[in-house]
C-alpha cells in the first residue's frame, strides 16, 4: 500500500490538489498522514480542510490550526502570520473550528493498519551540520535495509519536545525529539524543508542530519530511529517553489520525497484578491 504524507498545507488549494494528483498517478493511495498546518497564510482553508476530511487524513495539529480556532495566540507570530491567522479565524465556521481543536498534537500509527483514524499519544533549514543526500535512490547510509512492514510511525508537526512550535532543524532539537521517540520512525514538518535525521551513537551529535532531495528514498529498518520531514506543500522554503510531499510505500518498506510544480500565479491571484500579506503572495514565487 501507499501512503501519501504530507505537511504545511497552509490554505493553498490548489498545490493540495496538485500533489493528489500527482500522487494518484504513481499508483493507488491507500491513506493520507498530515503532519498539520493545513490552515495559515493562504486563501482557502475551509476548502482545504474539507479535502483532507474527504479523504479521512491521519491528522495531528499544528501551531496554524491551534491559532486559527484561538486556541492560542499570536504573539510568538510574525505580524503577517498573525494576520492571516486572524483572517483565517474569521472566514472558517463554528464547525470546522471545533473540528479542527479535536486535533492530537501528536499521534503514533502503525503500517500495518494506515487507515487508523488519528488518537493522542499524549524559518529555513541553516544547519551547517546538514549533509546532502544520494542525488538518487536511498540515501547512502549503509545500514539502512528493508525492514518489517509493520514499522510504527509518530507523527507531530513541530517535536515530541513541543509539538506545535519547535523547529527541528538542528541536531540538538533531534536529539531531544529522538530521547522521546518511542517508535522506530517519526514524521514532523513545521520547517517546510525537507530532511532526514539519522540516529547514529557514534556521530558526534548522536545522529545526523541530510536533506531529502526530490525522488530520493529512504528504506525503513529498525536498525536505527528516523525522523523524516516530507516538506511543505503550500510554502515551500527550501528555494525550491515546487510542492513537497513524501509516500510511503509498505510494500518496498521506503518513502521517496516527490516535488511537483503547481499554478502559483493561481494562489497569489486569490491572496491579492482576499487582501492577504503581500510578503506571504511573493515568497510563493521564490520557494522562500
Amino acid at each position: 500500500m501507499r501512503v501519501l504524507i504530507v505537511s504545511d498545507i497552509h490554505a493553498n488549494l490548489v498545490a493540495l490538489e496538485t500533489v493528489l494528483r500527482d500522487a494518484a498517478a504513481g499508483g493507488p493511495i491507500g491513506a493520507l498522514w498530515n503532519l498539520g498546518d493545513c490552515v495559515g497564510y493562504g486563501p482557502r482553508p475551509g476548502e482545504c480542510i474539507a479535502r483532507l476530511r474527504e479523504m479521512e487524513a491521519l491528522w495531528v495539529a499544528g501551531n496554524h490550526e491551534r491559532a486559527c480556532t484561538g486556541a492560542i495566540g499570536t504573539d510568538d507570530f510574525n505580524p503577517d502570520a498573525a494576520a492571516a491567522a486572524q483572517w483565517t479565524k474569521q472566514r472558517l465556521s463554528p464547525e470546522e473550528r471545533a473540528f479542527l481543536d479535536t486535533l492530537p498534537e501528536v499521534a503514533e500509527e502503525t503500517a500495518s493498519d494506515p487507515g487508523l483514524k488519528a488518537g493522542a499519544a499524549s524559518g529555513p533549514v541553516a544547519d551547517p551540520g546538514l549533509k546532502a543526500g544520494a542525488a538518487s535512490g536511498p540515501i547512502a547510509d549503509p545500514s539502512l535495509k528493508a525492514g518489517a512492514s509493520r514499522a510504527g510511525f509518530t507523527l507531530v508537526h513541530g517535536t515530541l519536545r513541543q509539538p506545535i512550535w519547535e523547529y527541528l532543524y538542528s541536531h540538538e532539537a533531534a536529539m531531544g525529539h529522538l530521547q522521546l521517540q518511542r517508535s522506530p520512525f517519526g514524521l514532523v514538518g513545521h520547517t517546510h524543508v525537507p530532511l532526514i535525521v539519522i540516529e547514529d551513537a557514534g556521530a558526534p551529535h548522536g545522529c545526523e542530519l541530510y536533506r531529502f532531495g526530490d525522488g530520493e528514498s529512504v528504506e525503513l529498518s529498525g536498525e536505527r530511529r528516523l525522523v523524516i520531514n516530507p516538506g511543505s506543500v503550500g510554502q515551500p522554503r527550501d528555494g525550491d517553489p515546487r510542492a513537497a510531499y513524501a509516500v510511503y510505500d509498505t510494500e518496498s518498506a521506503g518513502v521517496t520525497l516527490h516535488r511537483v510544480e503547481y499554478e502559483i500565479a493561481t494562489t497569489q491571484k486569490r491572496m491579492e484578491e482576499e487582501e492577504l500579506p503581500r510578503r506571504l503572495i511573493d515568497r510563493l514565487t521564490l520557494g522562500r
